[in-house]
């Protein structure tokens, strides 16, 4: 059986943290450093440190690092069917990015102090996994479900019918994240919109005329995005130019050297007026763009500024910070306001974003 680099990575640092070498409390490097001691993609790093994350292995602290775990005590979520509780379900659907295992492992240490087991299905990206996923819950005392929606072509269909499936399960469900638009689901997101707005704004605050955008995923969190940066062009008076949005495709895990933003930028540089400034939807997105100007010696931010989105990746990047702990704690009083039957005070609860300011503007 072939063994992923992500796989060999995680498998150093658990015999590092288990023999003692490496100790409680210290600082692990960062994914952009490791991804270059191991000669692998940052997303590689990352998808290491996110199975660290949710093992308890390791704790990510927002904008400053992930540290060994100093708690003894490791947080018991179930994996599997068990008989007997009162379960949550999280059906979410890439475990691997970002924030989205400090996010889980907060909510679910609230309902594991409320007496919740919690559920964990990984559906990485795939419409019939959610299916199986929701099919394997049959017969647990199913108290809610947290959703996190599937990046697909067909968002709103494939998400639509997920959806209805979950339904049929229970009442109580919460999407986290995205949403859908065809249907009046409660869910709990940051303000990506006026995030967006915030990170393009401060590059036009900053003389930027020309700014693109990079984008991967489709899903509402998206194209909310998208319109934010629409916004803060139209509030500065710059005039909408589509040749500067462009999609850059990639997907956790990648072991590939390539650079996922090589041909997006090329695109962009190849423009009759190259831009001054790039918003990219979120900080992978962000990182693979710096590479790309270290390695075709373009310089950051005098050439071009670089703005990303969600500011968890430990970088000179200015990036959207999300307020993860809030959406955690609005996420879980919203399940709860459900399962007890109770009318939310708010079905859509917008979190406020805000921006952290580094060297890359």
């Amino acid at each position: 059986m072939k063994t992923f680099k992500f796989q060999q990575i995680k498998s150093y640092f658990v015999e590092q943290i288990r023999s003692g070498r490496l100790k409680p409390g210290e600082r692990i490097p960062s994914e952009k450093t490791l991804a270059a001691e191991w000669g692998v993609s940052p997303l590689t790093a990352g998808k290491a440190f996110a199975q660290l994350e949710r093992e308890s292995y390791l704790v990510r602290r927002v904008g400053d690092g992930s540290y060994v775990n100093n708690e003894q005590a490791l947080p018991k979520t179930a994996i599997s069917n068990g008989a007997g509780g009162n379960y949550i379900a999280m059906l979410i659907n890439n475990m691997a990015y970002g924030l989205v295992p400090h996010l889980m492992h907060l909510i679910e240490r609230h309902f594991s102090q409320l007496g919740y087991h919690s559920l964990i299905k990984n559906l990485e990206h795939s419409f019939e996994g959610a299916l199986v996923a929701i099919r394997s819950l049959e017969g647990l005392n199913l108290r809610g479900v947290i959703y996190t929606p599937i990046y697909s072509d067909l968002y709103e269909t494939e998400n639509l019918d997920i959806y209805r499936n979950i339904l049929q399960r229970t009442k109580a469900v919460v999407m986290v994240g995205s949403h859908l638009r065809r249907a009046d689901c409660n869910h709990v997101a940051s303000d990506n919109l006026g995030g967006a707005c915030l990170g393009v704004k401060h590059m036009i605050e900053r003389g930027r005329r020309r700014i693109a955008l990079v984008w991967n995923d489709r899903d509402s969190a998206t194209y909310d995005r998208i319109e934010g940066y629409k916004k803060a062009l139209e509030e500065a008076g710059i005039a909408f130019n589509e040749d500067y949005i462009v999609r850059s495709h990639y997907q956790m895990p990648s072991d590939s050297a390539d650079n996922p933003c090589e041909a997006a930028m090329r695109a962009l540089m190849a423009l009759p007026q190259r831009p001054d400034g790039v918003f990219a939807l979120d900080d992978y997105l962000a990182l693979f763009i710096e590479h790309y100007c270290d390695e075709y010696g373009i310089a950051v931010p005098r050439d071009l500024a670089i703005v990303g989105y969600d500011d968890f990746l430990v970088t000179r990047l200015t990036s959207v910070k999300q307020d993860i702990e809030q959406i955690a704690d609005r996420t879980v009083d919203l399940l709860l306001a459900l399962m007890n039957g109770r009318e939310p005070q708010e079905k859509h609860v917008i979190v406020p974003t805000t921006l952290a300011v580094r060297e890359s503007t």
